[in-house]
């Protein structure tokens, strides 16, 4: 394959190697290329962090989402071709009043096989909820590991 290119323009559009870049870069999850702190409970780089450690590559979407009951408003990542719902509350209690809203008969539990429905998987942890869209078991078992295992816990000096 032969490609043509003139320079007319170049001074407006970047180069190929910044277009792939920039692709690249946005890419990555943000919230792993810097430091995330590990306080105790999940934030929105945390769960980025921990996913990507797992070898899930979790990719960013832009739009927010809502899962009516819940007050609280998510965001959304792609983990593969499935999406994953993340509710990150300021504290366990606050978690816990949102989940008892939850009708859990619409969703499969984190912990049970994939059932012949098209259920959403419901993990939580901490201050956490998470919504998966997917029926690929072997993913779901992964993603609720990572998010059940609990966030990153503070380091404790050493006496």
């Amino acid at each position: 394959m032969l490609l043509v290119a003139c320079g007319h323009g170049a001074e407006r559009e970047p180069a190929a190697n910044d277009r792939a870049s920039v692709v690249a870069a946005e890419l990555v999850p943000s919230g792993v290329q810097g430091e995330c702190p590990a306080t105790g409970s999940w934030s929105r780089c945390a769960v980025l962090d921990r996913l990507d450690r797992a070898g899930l590559a979790p990719r960013t979407d832009s739009v927010a989402v809502s899962e009516p009951p819940l007050a609280a408003t998510g965001f959304q990542l792609r983990v593969g071709a499935a999406e994953l719902e993340v509710y990150v509350y300021p504290d366990v209690a606050a978690r816990e009043r949102e989940l008892h809203l939850l009708d859990r008969a619409k969703y499969a539990a984190f912990y049970a096989p994939v059932t012949m429905q098209s259920m959403p998987t419901l993990i939580y942890s901490a201050n956490l909820i998470a919504i998966l869209h997917s029926r690929n078991d072997h993913l779901r078992e992964r993603v609720a590991d990572v998010l059940t295992a609990g966030p990153p816990q503070p380091s404790t000096p050493s006496p």
